[in-house]
């Protein structure tokens, strides 16, 4: 991804120049790529969190939740919603919570977690088969990696095997790839070829030129999700404009859809159409988040009414083999304890 970041910034200006407000959907889809999803891929972590942009960290969470929606990604459609949820909802009642995100936000990272995790599945085999010797095994490597000796002796040597120039050079070829490829899409007018693929359930895929892997429906830009799509037969997709086809006065936006600057002002210097497909996903996750911390609730409260009437029934009938059934059932008790306490303080 960097260096299809870094070579796209080489040649951006002359494939803009090239393409201008047109609106072919190959070519919508490769610039949507390129100029949000990578950068917002790649930023979100090293650029942004790590010095304390927390602006602009929200906002490009928002476009990789926009991004997780469109591909159907369960779960992390919803995390990432929540957070946003939060984060609006202190804002909202203006908790000191914020002003310590916004001046501390690199001082809640998982880094440390997540750096240990992956250096304990390193050295850590399959043999490992419990609790206390992965946690036994834990404390060792811990209390042991930072001296030379143990370092020398498990931790392998790893050279970065390019240089500067090596990467400079791979960045040029990278953006002459792209000047190559969207040649490819200039000259086939950005068509697109749909198939309906896939061995139990049919699901549509796209072809574009010179590429023949398929790509998923999420792969299009946001406006291809909306009720509405781009329309291809003229410039402007606000409802009832009736101004020329002409795209000198407006701008395709990072959706698909163009507006006249006119119309786009009119609509509120929003997108119409993707705005009520997000309005829409938002109330869908939202409903579907809410009634999953409930059936939660519910089957807590169940399986607690289930071990109450089971531990009656012993009392009276003094009967062992009911105390077999009551010693699962808390296992299973105690676990969704954890799990709906461990959701309520997402949502909180």
């Amino acid at each position: 991804m960097y260096l299809a970041n870094s070579g796209w910034k080489l040649i951006k200006h002359l494939v803009i120049a090239r393409f201008g407000n047109t609106k072919i959907t190959g070519y919508r889809t490769f610039f949507d790529l390129l100029d949000n999803l990578i950068p917002a891929t790649l930023d979100i972590y090293t650029v942004l969190f790590r010095n304390n942009k927390f602006d602009e960290y929200i906002d490009t969470i928002y476009r990789l939740w926009c991004m997780m929606r469109r591909f159907q990604r369960h779960n992390y459609d919803k995390i990432l919603l929540a957070f946003l949820s939060d984060v609006y909802y202190w804002k909202s009642i203006g908790h000191p919570i914020i002003e310590t995100l916004k001046n501390n936000l690199n001082m809640f990272d998982e880094y440390i977690i997540e750096n240990f995790h992956s250096l304990l599945r390193r050295h850590t085999t399959a043999k490992v088969s419990s609790s206390k010797s992965l946690r036994r095994d834990a404390l060792f490597i811990d209390n042991f990696r930072n001296e030379n000796l143990f370092a020398t002796s498990f931790v392998p040597k790893r050279d970065y095997p390019y240089k500067k120039k090596d990467l400079d050079e791979m960045i040029k070829r990278t953006a002459l790839f792209l000047l190559n490829f969207f040649d490819e899409i200039w000259k086939n007018d950005g068509k697109v070829e749909k198939k309906m693929e896939g061995k139990r359930t049919k699901k549509p895929y796209y072809y574009f030129t010179s590429i023949p892997t398929s790509f998923p429906f999420g792969a299009l830009p946001l406006g291809y999700h909306s009720p509405i799509p781009p329309n291809m037969k003229k410039f402007c997709d606000k409802k009832f404009c009736k101004k020329s086809t002409s795209d000198s006065e407006g701008e395709v936006l990072i959706c698909g859809h163009a507006y006249h600057e006119e119309c786009f002002r009119v609509l509120g210097l929003k997108c119409e159409h993707c705005y009520k497909y997000l309005d829409k996903s938002i109330n869908e996750l939202t409903n579907s988040y809410n009634q999953r911390l409930h059936l939660e609730e519910a089957q807590l409260e169940l399986d607690i009414n289930e071990m109450d009437e089971d531990n009656c029934e012993l009392e009276e009938t003094d009967s062992y083999k009911s105390k077999i059934g009551t010693d699962s059932e808390l296992q299973i008790v105690i676990k969704l304890i954890f799990l709906v306490r461990i959701l309520l303080a997402k949502k909180c």
